[in-house]
C-alpha cells in the first residue's frame, strides 16, 4: 500500500516475546523535518495490538532512537471528512487524557476519555458522533499540556 503512503503486516509466533524489539525498520528522511511526525501505527488498514500467549491484549508502540518525544497533536486525517476521521497525538509519558470536540458556539458535542500510551496514539471519530456538517474545533488535555485544532465535516 505504499502509493497510499502505508505499510501494513500481520506477524504471529508461537513463543512469548514482551518487552522485546521484535524488528528493526530504517528510514532514510528525503527532507528536513521530525521523523516522529511523520511515521506512525495506526488501525486505519490492519489492527494496531498485540497479544500475549493468554490472549490478553497489548500495546503496540514505535521507539525513535534519538528522538524526544514531546506532547503532539496532529491535524485529523482525512480533512475534511464526510465518514470518519483520525485525531491522533503524541504523549511524553503513559497518561490520561481527554479529547473534546467543540462546536463554533464552545458547546463539547462529543467527549472521548482515556489511559494512553507513551508516544503515538489515536481517536477515530465517526460523522454519526457529531451532530451537523461544519466547522469544529478539537481540543486534547491531559494533566500537563492542552492543544487545539480545526476539523471539517462534510454533508
Amino acid at each position: 500500500m505504499l502509493d497510499k503512503g502505508a505499510i501494513t503486516f500481520s506477524w504471529n509466533t508461537n513463543k512469548e516475546i514482551l518487552n522485546s524489539n521484535m524488528f528493526e525498520l530504517v528510514f532514510k528522511a528525503k527532507g528536513k523535518g521530525n521523523i516522529s511526525n511523520s511515521i506512525s501505527i495506526n488501525s486505519r488498514y490492519t489492527t494496531s495490538e498485540a497479544y500475549t500467549i493468554d490472549h490478553e491484549v497489548m500495546g503496540v508502540e514505535l521507539k525513535f532512537t534519538g528522538t524526544n518525544q514531546e506532547f503532539t497533536l496532529f491535524q485529523n486525517q482525512p480533512n475534511p471528512f464526510d465518514n470518519q476521521t483520525i485525531i491522533s497525538f503524541n504523549l511524553p509519558e503513559a497518561s490520561k487524557a481527554t479529547l473534546s470536540i467543540i462546536d463554533m458556539s464552545g458547546k463539547v458535542v462529543k467527549e472521548v476519555s482515556g489511559n494512553y500510551f507513551k508516544g503515538y496514539n489515536e481517536v477515530m471519530i465517526r460523522r454519526s458522533d457529531l451532530p451537523t456538517m461544519g466547522v469544529y474545533h478539537y481540543q486534547l488535555r491531559s494533566e500537563t499540556h492542552t492543544a487545539s485544532k480545526k476539523l471539517i465535516v462534510l454533508e
